[in-house]
């Protein structure tokens, strides 16, 4: 989930006989939700007391961002270890005349309350659903000609399998801070596309998110936007009566408003309003298709990947 700006660092203690990889602070519908809800127990659990001290030693986090965060030195700063996909076999990149289509993957937070299918359906490109079979999904990214991303991890897999892509936001939800701290790694820039809701439920849902933290898009952002937004974030969970305050908040802004518009009074309202919506989306999503796609430079990604594998060696000594 991209919510908490993300924090993704890979270490170990010096301690040869133990090895850690942590993710702190971040790196069907009714699973979709569980996920949600794991993931926002994890981001709640504090790192080990130890860590950062003498006898950690962090080898790499995903990008500058994150780098500073940590107060880590420069060169730590890599890339997303997602990348790595690139050094099996049976993910070698495939030349463009053996690639076909237009693929499309949002974030699995949007499924529960979203229409994005349907809109893809619309739009005529192809669906991929966040909680499929990840080695499918990964070899339909190879195979694509061009790949929409909201998730994204998605448009990581793409960049390291050499398949063009196209960031969009569905979401406020969507985390700039870990989008940027990843594009910075790899020299890129980070412009996204957003797009509508595609439901009613949806743009409830959109709309609520600022009033309790869980609104993490920010229009153009820089390394010391992103990052003070970051902190921002940090300070304000840390409070100790924030979680009875955002869940106070969340019943109020989110969860009242999705009952009443879920009474069967307003069924059919909803239902030409979810319609329109959906047709607007796709017809957005077939507008950001048109955008510029990115890919980083080759060198630049296989020089990061040189030194991940290095580290991998290093983890296995």
């Amino acid at each position: 989930m991209e919510q908490a700006p993300g924090l993704l660092a890979g270490g170990r203690r010096r301690n040869p006989s133990t090895r850690y990889r942590h993710s702190y602070f971040p790196s069907s519908h009714t699973r979709s939700e569980e996920i949600h809800r794991s993931q926002q127990r994890c981001r709640l659990q504090r790192p080990p007391a130890s860590f950062g001290g003498s006898e950690w030693e962090i080898l790499s986090v995903r990008g500058p961002l994150t780098a500073e965060v940590l107060q880590l030195p420069p060169e730590k700063a890599i890339t997303d270890g997602a990348a790595l996909l690139r050094l099996l076999p049976e993910y070698e990149p495939l030349p463009a005349s053996e690639r076909a289509g237009i693929v499309f993957m949002p974030h699995h937070a949007s499924l529960p309350v979203g229409n994005w299918k349907q809109v893809c359906e619309i739009a005529g490109f192809e669906f991929l659903d966040p909680l499929a079979d990840s080695r499918k999904t990964v070899q339909r990214i190879r195979k694509a000609k061009l790949v929409i991303a909201d998730a994204m991890h998605t448009a990581i897999v793409a960049d390291a399998l050499r398949v063009p892509w196209i960031p969009v936001v569905l979401s406020p939800q969507s985390n700039s801070f870990k989008w940027l701290d990843w594009t910075l790694s790899l020299s890129l820039p980070y412009n996204p596309t957003t797009l509508p809701s595609s439901t009613l439920l949806e743009s409830i849902r959109s709309g609520s998110l600022r009033f309790y933290g869980e609104k993490h898009f920010l229009k153009n952002p820089t390394q010391s936007t992103a990052i003070e937004r970051y902190r921002r974030v940090r300070r304000l969970r840390s409070w100790k009566f924030w979680p009875y305050l955002r869940w106070r908040i969340q019943q109020l802004t989110l969860d009242l408003p999705t009952r009443i518009v879920r009474w069967p009074i307003f069924s059919g309202l909803r239902r030409h309003l979810d319609y329109s919506r959906t047709c607007r989306a796709a017809e957005e999503l077939r507008r950001a298709a048109e955008s510029p796609s990115f890919l980083s430079d080759e060198r630049i990604l296989m020089s990061k990947l040189q030194q991940l594998a290095s580290l991998m060696q290093m983890l296995k000594t």
